[in-house]
């Protein structure tokens, strides 16, 4: 990477905890919490949020897991908000925010658990905010997202610097393909997550993206379902 001290974090990736709301048999991702574990230390990631739709049920259990094992892993709270306007990107909270509220309600209730509020791939073709973004009390913009496409992330990053607020950049991975795609890399050392939550908000961080393939995601989201249905 080049960084003097950098610490490598994956900001945005999800786990077989959450169902699909509108296709329950399947789960929104195909990889267990045991598995994003163990693709940090295969892909030297220090620093990880597992941000579950609308949940941190995903957090909670690799917070068991990292404290068990002593895993050298800084795990951020953090989940996925579904709100009426697109997806939020919460961190730092420890109580869940329901889904379906109003974008600046959202925001308002992150805040108030001294969290931070960021847009979620604000401006793919869906579950996106697009120009909403510059109405809202934001605390920074997911400016990478290896699961979107090059032309979104191009607006993303501009509506960042317009807005002047720090980008990340996250892989958004719903399978161990995608761990590690989309990487925010802290340039100084991180001893917790209180602290993580400071180099966010300040911008102490270089980012780098790489894309994945849309026909590996859907192979390994449909193939992988279907084993664990069979295999249940």
């Amino acid at each position: 990477m080049g960084y003097n001290s950098s610490m490598i974090a994956e900001l945005h990736c999800h786990s077989t905890c959450i169902k699909l709301p509108y296709f329950p048999l399947f789960y929104d991702a195909v990889q267990t919490v045991e598995q994003i574990l163990e693709q940090c230390l295969i892909k030297n990631i220090e620093i990880l949020s597992i941000t579950e739709h609308d949940s941190l049920e995903g957090f909670r259990i690799a917070q068991k897991i990292i404290e068990k094992k002593k895993l050298p892993i800084i795990l951020i709270p953090g989940s996925e908000i579904s709100t009426a306007d697109g997806h939020m990107l919460a961190y730092g909270i420890l109580k869940e925010i329901p889904r379906g509220l109003t974008a600046e309600k959202t925001v308002e209730l992150i805040h108030e658990q001294n969290g931070l509020a960021f847009a979620a791939h604000p401006f793919i073709p869906f579950f996106s905010m697009k120009e909403k973004i510059f109405d809202l009390p934001l605390d920074g913009i997911e400016g990478g997202c290896a699961a979107a496409n090059k032309s979104a992330n191009v607006k993303a990053m501009a509506a960042a610097k317009k807005m002047k607020l720090p980008a990340t950049s996250s892989s958004d991975a719903h399978s161990i393909y995608g761990m590690g795609k989309g990487r925010t890399i802290f340039t100084k050392k991180i001893k917790n997550w209180n602290e993580a939550l400071v180099a966010l908000r300040k911008g102490e961080f270089k980012i780098e993206t790489d894309y994945q393939s849309w026909a590996k995601v859907a192979w390994d989201n449909i193939s992988i379902n279907i084993k664990i249905l069979l295999s249940a």
